[in-house]
């Protein structure tokens, strides 16, 4: 009688077919991962370890990203002042299309709007104003409005300088 040596692998013939999420199982539960011990000599099957460390001859799952969902944790750029959020597409099985060859983004929901602080006087007849969400976002304009008088300057209505 022959004998397996350790590392052998060993080859199961089954008459049942799996199907994708509907693996067949090789063995019963098990103490410890056996799936290196089993080959597949069809490549449209794999053998895996289940949770429960049940062998089993599966087909792979292949993603197919489809689904729009502007979760956390697809977001590839937040919202800002000017643009809405950009979310990475995912597969139905919750993995992320980020950094696969069907790479995709879509945008979700809308731009933030710029949150405009209090007028400046720049001291040239201007004022100025900044964006709270980005500093680099600026608004300057003429100052305007008041009346002025022969005693006094017109006082702007927008930076308070006159």
């Amino acid at each position: 009688m022959d004998t397996l040596t350790q590392g052998a692998k060993i080859g199961i013939t089954t008459s049942a077919e799996p199907a994708e999420g509907s693996p067949v199982s090789v063995t019963g539960q098990n103490n410890a991962n056996y799936s290196g011990y089993f080959t597949s000599d069809d490549d449209n099957y794999a053998i895996e370890n289940s949770k429960t460390n049940t062998v089993q001859l599966a087909v792979p799952h292949i993603h197919s990203f489809t689904v729009k969902n502007p979760d956390e944790k697809f977001l590839a750029t937040p919202a800002d002042c000017e643009h809405a959020a950009v979310y990475y597409i995912s597969c139905d099985c919750g993995e992320s299309s980020q950094g696969t060859n069907d790479e995709e983004t879509f945008t979700s929901g809308a731009a933030l709007g710029h949150a405009y602080g209090a007028w400046s006087f720049n001291g040239n007849d201007t004022h100025t104003r900044i964006c709270a969400r980005d500093s680099s976002h600026t608004e300057t304009e003429a100052c305007s409005g008041g009346t002025a008088s022969y005693f006094e300057k017109a006082v702007c209505q927008d930076c308070q300088a006159g």
